[in-house]
């Protein structure tokens, strides 16, 4: 059994329900506030109208909320990765946990370049628009 031989794998899987839970609500932000936002933001420099200050508040506080869950999530995936040796699995690892290391990674490799594409380039091009 993994989890008395490879104890990690329990720290790993209550790690991966909180990363769970931060993704979800920093995703439902950006559903819910930031791509409106930014979609609000394109609609009115098209029509050469003003930008709220109202909105950019909202905007600023959208963006802090997912920075917030940004930061959260990336302490959780190199925890993660110290915990699993940079998902190395064990000598002893059976397929299942083979498949699960890989799969990990795969999933901390996909939200970095969410999260990188969200922070390097959808805020900043946003935020261009608006000066």
């Amino acid at each position: 059994m993994h989890g008395i031989e490879n104890k990690e794998v329990i720290e790993i899987n209550d790690l991966t329900k909180g990363i769970d839970e931060v993704m979800t609500q920093m995703l439902k932000n950006s559903i819910l506030s930031l791509y409106p936002i930014i979609n609000e933001i394109v609609e009115l420099t098209k029509k050469s109208e003003e930008v709220s200050i109202e909105l950019l508040q909202d905007f600023q506080k959208t963006i802090n909320r997912n920075e917030i869950a940004q930061s959260l999530i990336g302490e959780s995936f190199k925890e993660i990765s110290k915990l699993s040796s940079n998902y190395t699995t064990p000598e002893n690892a059976c397929n299942s946990y083979q498949f699960l290391y890989k799969t990990l990674k795969e999933l901390q490799h996909q939200t970095h370049n969410y999260m990188h594409f969200e922070k390097n380039v959808l805020i900043p091009k946003a935020l261009k628009i608006i000066e």
